[in-house]
């Protein structure tokens, strides 16, 4: 029997009006209508028994939708940003990978001629199966260390994945870590506490080892993209912002921006930082060179995150509370 598509329909972080967004950027007259759209092709293209589509929710130019069949429930995604299809071709089969490598992710589901990412329609599109749990509680030390020993569960596959460096998408950093944090000091930073530009100068005129190999990333690990069920991560999400670095550089940046939510974007204690490192630490082990470029990164993605109108924000404190720690004071 065919189940009535609900009106439901949201933008995960835009403040925008969601309906008129669904008309001028998807081209739906209505929520109706695409829920309509969604239902029809993943039928027809899965060969599913799909009911109902109870929600879309919009990100940028991409859109998911919740979906039903009489057994399951699946989240369909599809994007219009054609200049990123290949890049999602070869991210969906990346993830089917790891889902075979048993990371905790919801694998995307072979469409009936195969393909894991469809073009279809003049957008791209995926399903997959709808994974049971709610956003990663950065207020549960146990969820914040298992979150952190996940996310090199999840280095350590992306580095064995097969030719992993030479996906045509993924392009290794043109900058080294130091001629990064060097590029942005050298902009307008009058906004950020003069002691933190000044801690960070005088890291980066140390002479960090920037001989680190670099591999594929996860890209945006951080509480909204991280599901907890039960007593256990039951899945990672979003590997669209997928890129290749050193992995100390995404362990730093999820480790400051771990509680970010859709439209809650405020930092996280040093406690919860050092807890997301223990539990990353707890699978694999960090380097030298990786442990003198932890507070430096840990810092830079702070203090990158105050708002030029807000001297004192949350961010600024956070910044100038890194300063007063262990690794700042030895």
């Amino acid at each position: 029997m065919e189940e009535t598509t609900t009106s439901l329909v949201d933008m995960l972080w835009e403040d925008e009006d969601p309906r008129s967004v669904i008309d001028s950027r998807f081209g739906f007259k209505s929520v109706e209508q695409a829920g309509r759209w969604i239902k029809e092709t993943v039928r027809k293209q899965w060969e599913l028994d799909i009911r109902s589509c109870n929600r879309i929710a919009i990100s940028d130019r991409n859109a998911l939708g919740w979906l039903n069949s009489p057994t399951e429930a699946f989240v369909a995604k599809w994007s219009i940003a054609s200049d990123r299809f290949a890049h999602l071709n070869a991210l969906a089969r990346v993830v089917a990978w790891l889902g075979k490598e048993g990371v905790p992710i919801s694998a995307p589901i072979p469409a009936s001629n195969g393909q894991v990412q469809l073009e279809v329609d003049n957008v791209s599109l995926a399903l997959q199966r709808k994974i049971d749990g709610t956003i990663l509680d950065v207020g549960a030390p146990s969820q914040v260390r298992a979150a952190g020993a996940t996310l090199a569960h999840v280095h350590e596959a992306l580095a064995a994945y097969p030719e992993s460096l030479q996906l045509p998408t993924l392009h290794p950093p043109r900058r080294t870590l130091t001629s990064m944090v060097r590029g942005w000091l050298d902009g307008d930073r009058s906004h950020v506490p003069t002691a933190a530009r000044q801690a960070l100068e005088k890291a980066i005129e140390s002479g960090l080892d920037d001989a680190l190999p670099t591999q594929m990333l996860h890209g945006d690990f951080r509480s909204t993209n991280i599901l907890w069920s039960e007593n256990g991560v039951s899945g990672v999400l979003d590997f669209d912002e997928a890129r290749v670095g050193p992995r100390i550089d995404e362990l730093a940046r999820s480790a400051v921006l771990l509680g970010t939510e859709y439209r809650d974007w405020n930092p996280v204690s040093a406690e919860v930082r050092s807890t997301f490192l223990d539990g990353y630490a707890s699978v694999s082990a960090l380097t030298q060179a990786e442990v003198r470029w932890w507070p430096v990164l840990v810092l830079w993605y702070s203090v990158a995150m105050i708002p030029k109108s807000e001297e004192s924000s949350s961010w600024s404190r956070a910044a100038l509370a890194e300063l007063c720690s262990s690794a700042w004071r030895d």
